[in-house]
């Protein structure tokens, strides 16, 4: 395992966790805070013309990011330390991975259209 191949990996656990942690604090309380992931930029929560919609809308989407990001890096980081799989296996883990990442944008960039 390479040092840029461990950064990356780290790094996507990290997001995964940072994305899971907003999305439990939205749970908790139940209405919008500052945070990238939730407020389009250059906007702030009294900016949302229904919040509650939005907060249904989104809340899933996040949770399902979360969860893609960090399963993508942890079993990402297991196989580079391991070797259990192979190349291939991280191949298609990035390719998951990535494809949540372009999924969340394109719910965000239709959220941001109808909810601000």
């Amino acid at each position: 395992m390479d040092d840029f191949s461990l950064i990356i990996d780290v790094l996507a656990v990290a997001c995964g966790i940072y994305t899971l942690y907003t999305y439990v604090r939205l749970r908790q309380s139940g209405r919008l805070f500052p945070n990238s992931l939730l407020i389009p930029r250059d906007m702030t929560p009294k900016d949302c013309r229904d919040t509650e919609a939005y907060i249904r809308y989104i809340r899933p989407r996040i949770f399902i990011l979360g969860i893609d990001l960090l399963a993508y890096g942890s079993i990402v980081l297991l196989n580079d330390a391991l070797d259990l799989w192979g190349n291939l296996a991280s191949l298609i883990c990035a390719c998951i991975g990535f494809v949540g990442i372009i999924w969340y944008g394109v719910c965000t960039y239709k959220a941001n259209k109808a909810y601000w």
